[in-house]
């Protein structure tokens, strides 16, 4: 055996706390299984990593933190759309709660819309959501201070071919 797939083993051999542990650890052991095993994709062993997250990850959206995590996840995922992704069909209910109870945060909300977006997932609460932050998004003074939710207005319209 290597040391990488010793220190594979070892890894998984801790998996619950790998699994607890906040921040990216479970992507960065998944980036090193890949690099084990062979990577595909067009996003390679990075969004490789993150889709063996999504294919069994049901988030926690309550809060921003949360919410902006996951969407990140899906867009890492997915290579922001090039990539075919996977995952749990409660999630969309979770994403549809997300929307509501992020709809005055339009940075948020635009990362959560991104998500469903590269999701495939839509519903009467995602296309209200869209409209809430159609609006918004036009009132944000184009000004460095709103740069992110400038940013990712300008992602989200990307994706949408708008």
């Amino acid at each position: 055996m290597s040391k990488a797939s010793d220190t594979l083993t070892w890894l998984d051999s801790n998996r619950a706390v790998i699994d607890s542990h906040p921040g990216v650890a479970f992507e960065e052991v998944e980036i090193l299984r890949l690099m084990l095993n062979g990577a595909s994709g067009t996003g390679g062993v990075f969004s490789a990593a993150y889709r063996a997250k999504l294919a069994t990850h049901v988030p926690e959206l309550d809060d921003r933190a949360q919410a902006r995590e996951y969407a990140h996840y899906v867009m890492f995922a997915s290579d922001f759309g090039l990539d075919p992704i996977v995952h749990p069909v409660v999630v969309n209910t979770s994403l549809d709660r997300g929307v509501v109870d992020h709809r005055l945060d339009v940075d948020t909300l635009g990362e959560l819309l991104i998500a469903c977006h590269l999701l495939g997932h839509t519903s009467a609460a995602i296309n209200t959501a869209k409209a809430i932050f159609d609006t918004e998004w036009a009132l944000i003074p184009r000004t460095f201070e709103n740069y992110h939710a400038i940013l990712v207005g300008g992602i989200l319209y990307a994706l949408r071919g708008e």
